[in-house]
């Protein structure tokens, strides 16, 4: 237990794992064994009853994630990791928002798929993109065919004024368009 820690135990930024299956554990795991890493882990969060009460690497899992909130406040946690790289959208929503509701930064592991064979490393944390939220693969656009579209041509955009239809209008006005 001490080999793994480094004796690093009370210093650094007091982190609350949200996830405490494989992912969790490995990444505990490496911010407990570097103490170049500037993370403590202060607690687990996971929704499976059979993990509650249970430590791992010495770590207590203390609740479901709706008290995420409620727990970063008690524990005066400074950085929330979501280490559920499989979970789907509808989940990511849903701890995203109780991640926001707590007032603390978050980060997040990528992906399942965008994991390789399971190897969770803390340089694989990054901040929570709209794609964790969305549910589905990202949009690839051709710009090369959509710029032989509307270079030169008149282009009308209903709704311009709001947010989607003004970022429309920017990205449109960079094709250089006759008239928009």
């Amino acid at each position: 237990w001490i080999k793994d820690r480094h004796l690093y135990i009370g210093s650094g930024k007091r982190t609350l794992i949200v996830g405490a299956g494989s992912a969790g554990e490995a990444l505990a795991r490496d911010l407990l064994r570097n103490p170049e890493h500037s993370h403590l882990p202060t607690g687990f969060i996971d929704d499976d009853p059979a993990k509650l009460g249970k430590e791992i690497h010495g770590i207590r899992v203390m609740a479901g994630v709706e008290a995420i909130p409620a727990i970063a406040m008690d524990m005066e946690i400074d950085l929330i990791l979501i280490a559920l790289p499989s979970a789907d959208s509808k989940q990511m929503r849903r701890i995203v928002e109780l991640c926001e509701q707590s007032g603390k930064p978050f980060k997040t592991l990528p992906r399942m798929q965008d994991l390789v064979e399971g190897q969770v490393r803390l340089n694989a944390i990054r901040e929570v993109k709209i794609d964790d939220l969305l549910g589905r693969e990202k949009v690839t656009l051709d710009w090369e065919a959509i710029d032989r579209g509307l270079t030169g041509k008149t282009v009308m955009i209903t709704g311009g004024g709001g947010s989607i239809g003004s970022e429309l209008c920017r990205q449109v006005a960079r094709l250089r368009p006759r008239r928009l």
